[in-house]
Order: C-alpha cells, then structure tokens, then sequence
C-alpha cells in the first residue's frame, strides 16, 4: 500500500505527526512525501520510523528543505533496515561534503541523493 501526501504542507509539525503513526504502522510500504517543506526536525522524525519500522520499503522525501544533519540521521537509520530499499533525499538543501558522507555510508546504494 502506498501513501501519497506530496506538497500537502506539512511541514516539521505534521511530519512529526505522522510518524508517529508510521513507527508502528504495518501495511504501507511506499510512503511519498515530496514538497512538504520538511527540514531537520521532520527528517529526525523520519529517520525515527525507518529504525522501528518493518514494512517500509520505499521513502520519497524529495524536494523539501532537509539540510545536513536530518539527511545524515536519515542515512544512518537505514545502515540498521535492511526492509528499506529506497530513500530518496534529491533536491533537499545537503551539502557536497555531507553527500559524499552519505555516499560512502550507503553500502547498499538505498539513498538517492
């Protein structure tokens, strides 16, 4: 099942929300949140659900404002999932140097970036 809230403006408060929710969900699999001006507060609370979460495979957080450190925290989440087969952080606000880190950290090639 997928979940689709793309440029629903949800911002740090509603990503934060609706992660809560997605930490023990156990039916979708695909979720889609581009556009949602999400910067690291939400990208925190992202990286929380791909640590519990089981049947997440897939994570579209595309063209929001995540910087540096909410990419990186969602990098390492993924080092521990081996459920997550995509997470898709392209045209957020990640530095080259923090890139490369992820690049070198993403063994699995899960991270588009």
């Amino acid at each position: 099942k997928k979940l689709g809230l793309g440029s629903a403006k949800l911002g740090d408060e509603g990503t934060v929300a609706l992660c809560q929710s997605l930490k023990t969900n156990k039916k979708i699999t695909h979720v889609y949140l581009s556009g949602n001006a999400i910067a690291d507060t939400g990208a925190k609370a992202i990286a929380e659900v791909i640590k519990t979460n089981t049947t997440l495979h897939t994570l579209g957080v595309w063209s929001n404002q995540i910087g540096n450190e909410g990419a990186l925290e969602i990098a390492k989440a993924t080092l521990d999932n081996n459920v997550v087969t995509l997470v898709d952080l392209h045209l957020n606000s990640v530095s080259n140097d923090s890139t490369a880190k992820i690049r070198r950290m993403d063994q699995r090639k899960v991270i588009k970036i």
